[in-house]
């Protein structure tokens, strides 16, 4: 039996604006919840109701950075002619039970979307203020080492899992391919 390498910690993480500016001064960052539309359908050949979901799609993405202290440039993402681009970096550190090794793996969260909103926060003396934004993605891909592992692409009818297109026979259906 192979021994897998076993997950230990985010050693730490950076996150980029249109790929090469570098955003300081984030305290953290929530990943979006993928969470598959679905509809509930009850009738003839059902007993009682099921939930089912529909194909290739999900539910709002929403990624929610949060940033130490008061930043001007946050304000730049509430610039409404174009969507913004975030590429998120993770270094995770796994160890191998069998060697004993520790190794650094990449996963990396590019994103494409819009504000949704932008809280500056509570201010009380002595402790540390934040600020929040909360984007809305119509694009998310997830890879780790250059792997990647999902491909969402709304506008484009693109959902990908391990390589398989599950909207793939959608677009031939609707004559998008």
């Amino acid at each position: 039996m192979a021994i897998k390498d076993v997950p230990q910690v985010l050693n730490n993480f950076e996150v980029y604006k249109s790929g090469t500016n570098r955003l300081y001064g984030m305290a953290k960052i929530k990943l979006p919840s993928l969470e598959h539309l679905s509809t509930e359908i009850k009738g003839n050949g059902i007993a009682g109701e099921i939930s089912v979901n529909v194909r290739g799609a999900y539910s709002d993405l929403e990624t929610t950075i949060t940033f130490r202290g008061v930043r001007p440039d946050a304000v730049d993402f509430l610039e409404e002619n174009s969507s913004h681009r975030l590429t998120a970096y993770g270094a995770f550190e796994y160890y191998d039970a069998g060697s004993g090794e520790r190794k650094v793996v990449q996963f990396r969260a590019d994103m494409r979307g819009t504000t949704k909103s932008l809280e500056f926060g509570e201010w009380e003396p002595g402790e540390a203020a934040e600020a929040e934004l909360v984007l809305t993605l119509d694009y998310l891909k997830y890879s780790v080492d250059g792997k990647e592992l999902l491909l969402i692409d709304k506008y484009n009818f693109i959902s990908r899992v391990n390589g398989i297109d599950f909207l793939d026979a959608v677009r031939l259906a609707l004559a998008l391919a």
